[in-house]
């Protein structure tokens, strides 16, 4: 996808459920024609360097791999249980395949429990990430202190009726750092909401970040954000703090 159509899908997933479900669905349909050795050389290049670069995307890669090898051994291990049973021998939906070996039985157990852990990290990670249904408010922000001026201070009233805030950080310049990583703390506590992998959009005559937050994490109270850039050697550096009171609803 070309570098001026990021915006515009970025805005969709923000506003469209089904969208974003549709975009879940293709990536993990993309991490299984990987798996199975489906994708040309070039398609499986740019998967291991572009569509890779995200961390959820590399859980759910995992994932699916142990999912995999998890089937394999099963569908290896039922002939030979089969046979050791009988013909005349039957189980229940929830019996283990039992084996002579102790340690080839705990470790199909492990793997299945490593399945469920995985399984459950990967709902409750997509209950906080997935947008969340109902109006959005956009908020600018430019960066400056966050104590001592309070005409630096952004004041937001947020709807009831609101249940998503993109908050558009304005930075320089686009090409500074490819990805951001933000980071939202309370002014008087500690941090409440991070996001990372932030791609930098066009907005007008500037360039923002966009910061998508579920309302309900904002209760009334001073914020602030610290953006941080990735670096080439894969570390983040800090690029500026933002500052924002929310106001009674």
């Amino acid at each position: 996808m070309a570098q001026a159509d990021l915006p515009e899908l970025e805005q969709r997933l923000l506003l469209d459920a089904a969208f974003y479900e549709e975009l879940t669905f293709v990536e993990d349909e993309l991490i299984d024609e990987y798996l199975r050795a489906e994708l040309s050389p070039s398609d499986r290049e740019s998967f291991e360097s572009h569509f890779m670069s995200a961390p959820e995307r590399r859980e759910k890669l995992r994932f699916a791999r142990a999912l995999e090898k998890h089937i394999r051994a099963s569908e290896a291990a039922q002939p030979l249980k089969n046979f050791a049973e009988g013909p005349n021998k039957t189980r229940t939906f929830f019996s283990l395949p039992s084996f002579q070996n102790p340690i080839l039985s705990y470790a199909l157990v492990a793997a299945v429990l490593l399945l469920v852990a995985a399984i459950s990290w990967m709902v409750w990670k997509n209950s906080r990430t997935a947008a969340p249904s109902g109006e959005v408010l956009a908020v600018t922000l430019t960066p400056g202190v966050i104590r001592g001026d309070d005409q630096a201070v952004k004041e937001i009233i947020i709807p009831a009726r609101v249940a998503t805030v993109l908050l558009q950080l304005q930075i320089e310049s686009a090409n500074q750092y490819p990805r951001y990583r933000a980071d939202l703390y309370a002014a008087d506590g500690g941090k409440t909401f991070e996001a990372h992998d932030l791609i930098p959009a066009p907005t007008g005559t500037n360039v923002a970040v966009n910061m998508q937050v579920a309302a309900r994490v904002l209760a009334k109270g001073d914020y602030y954000i610290k953006l941080s850039g990735l670096t080439p050697d894969n570390q983040y550096e800090s690029v500026g703090r933002y500052a924002f009171r929310v106001m009674t609803n």
